[in-house]
């Protein structure tokens, strides 16, 4: 999983972009349907993608690290996934 770090206090809900153009273009090939896998702790509140870029919008959580993962699907049946790794911290 390729990580990246956010930070996400546990009140907010917050979108989480997974950009796929930069693969997905040069083959020619587009999202067919994207389903997103989230620590326990954390809730999907909305999802939706375009022909390149998927996003999560994430509610809840602990302070800690979590990890939320996005499972892909092209129109050419290329299956794969990405991640995030989510600092949680309470900010002011």
């Amino acid at each position: 999983m390729a990580v990246s770090d956010h930070k996400k206090d546990p009140d907010a809900v917050l979108d989480y972009t997974f950009d796929w153009s930069d693969w997905l273009t040069p083959i020619g090939d587009t999202i067919q349907s994207v389903m997103f896998l989230v620590d326990p702790s954390l809730t999907v509140v909305n999802s939706t993608h375009d022909a390149t870029k998927a996003v999560v919008f994430v509610s809840g959580g602990v302070v800690a690290t979590l990890a939320a993962t996005s499972d892909l699907k092209t129109h050419t049946g290329v299956v794969t996934y990405n991640g995030i790794q989510t600092n949680l911290v309470r900010t002011p």
